[in-house]
């Protein structure tokens, strides 16, 4: 069987993440010679993007693109959600711009 070029596996993947409805406005990737990269944030998009990915979604996810015929491995680098040394998926909580505001200023007040 023929192998697939980056081209067709990057159409493959935009297919997964169609499937997923992951929002492509806050994720990337990129694919060379068959290893992919993941980046940014994953979440829904449209009219499930309030309802919050699970880890039993994103193990589906994972295991449909690892599935694409051509990819080699998988990298994902996202900035709401790690991979645990169990290698169970777990969420990041976002912070807010204000607690990160508040924390930095008693950094600098406890400094003085």
């Amino acid at each position: 069987m023929k192998e697939l070029n980056d081209t067709q596996i990057r159409a493959n993947l935009r297919t997964v993440l169609a499937k997923h409805r992951i929002d492509m406005t806050k994720t990337a990737f990129i694919c060379t010679r068959g290893v992919v990269r993941l980046n940014g944030e994953l979440e829904h998009q449209g009219a499930v993007s309030s309802v919050e990915m699970r880890m039993g979604e994103l193990e589906a996810f994972e295991h449909d693109i690892q599935d694409v015929r051509g990819v080699q491995r998988v990298y994902f680098d996202l900035s709401n959600w790690r991979r645990l040394a169990s290698g169970q998926w777990a969420r990041i909580e976002k912070r807010s711009a204000k607690s990160s505001r508040a924390e930095a200023s008693r950094a600098v007040s406890a400094d003085l």
